[in-house]
């Protein structure tokens, strides 16, 4: 701690008299104010500006390369071809199989979806007219506790033997 003792105030750093203020001000106009901060920024504004406009000049030359680009393949007779690639669409059921536990389950008219879900002692489908169901099921012990359908209609069908 040198010569201060631990008990002892030390002086502020600056203590703010006159002798801390500027011999020489610095050259300033008072009538520019919030004006030299905007010609400040002149370089920023000046770059930004001519990016967007290089952007622009960029994206205009790009529309007409690709109009270009179509008309030619036109002309060629290339035409872009799309696989039609459907899902399966066999009117073969697309079984679901349930054998215990509680789920949230969907049925769906369109493939991919399940448009059977067979439980132990019952099968669920889809009511004439409705694209698509959803419910709840909880099964124990090989039998349906709770049945509940959130959404759509279902045909339920016995199976109990």
């Amino acid at each position: 701690m040198g010569a201060e003792q631990a008990g002892e105030p030390r002086s502020a750093p600056t203590a703010g008299g006159e002798d801390e203020l500027l011999d020489v001000l610095p050259e300033h106009n008072p009538a520019e104010g919030a004006f030299a901060g905007y010609a400040g920024s002149r370089r920023v504004r000046w770059f930004i500006g001519s990016s967007m406009a290089v952007g622009v000049v960029g994206a205009v030359w790009g529309g007409f390369w690709y109009a270009d680009y179509v008309r030619e393949q036109e002309r060629r007779g290339i035409k872009p071809e799309y696989s039609d690639a459907r899902t399966d669409v066999s009117p073969e059921e697309r079984v679901m199989h349930w054998d215990s536990g509680a789920a949230r389950l969907g049925l769906a008219s369109e493939p991919p979806g399940v448009n059977l879900i067979v439980l132990p002692d019952r099968e669920l489908r889809l009511a004439e007219g409705y694209d698509s169901a959803q419910l709840s099921v909880r099964v124990e012990d090989g039998r349906t506790v709770k049945l509940r359908v959130l959404t759509g209609r279902i045909d339920v069908t016995r199976t109990d033997k």
